[in-house]
């Protein structure tokens, strides 16, 4: 069980460095330490539960055949679980209307970055609100973010 610079217990797999930077780790099921900094405890301890989680309970075995309509519903299955129905409806919302029918069919190792500008680039066209175009940004982004976190498979270097 690790310790902040005060003494305070932070539980397992989390401990605070000298310069205030929280660490998070474990030993996934294949044997690789995962670890993650992170400046608030809150994060950290977000990023533990979900990896733990999806280390647990995945059985992504073969990512370089999935598409990204299965990616997809995997990663909003685990959404559903951690953030407020609100927002998993505003995630499904944006994917069905805007994201699916542009990169849907796609292996998912196979999208590329400007394969992402197209679905940008025909909201506009199609003259949707500038914070329309923001909302489906941030889903594209976490959802693809998640893939690659989670390192089913490297997409989009940082």
């Amino acid at each position: 069980m690790g310790k902040d610079l005060k003494g305070k217990d932070l539980g397992v797999g989390i401990t605070q460095q000298k310069n205030g930077l929280y660490n998070a780790g474990f030993v996934d099921k294949l044997g690789k330490r995962r670890v993650k900094r992170f400046k608030k405890l809150q994060e950290c301890r977000k990023w533990l539960d979900e990896a733990k989680y999806i280390d647990e309970h995945s059985s992504i075995t073969e990512a370089n055949t999935m598409m990204v309509d299965a990616w997809f519903e995997y990663w909003i299955s685990i959404k559903e679980k951690t953030v407020r129905p609100n927002m998993v409806r505003n995630y499904r919302e944006r994917y069905h209307r805007n994201i699916s029918k542009v990169i849907g069919k796609m292996l998912l190792v196979d999208v590329k970055p400007i394969h992402c500008q197209k679905i940008f680039s025909d909201m506009a066209d199609e003259g949707y609100k500038t914070t329309t175009i923001y909302q489906t940004r941030i889903t594209l982004y976490n959802m693809l973010d998640f893939a690659k976190e989670d390192e089913a498979i490297r997409i989009l270097k940082a």
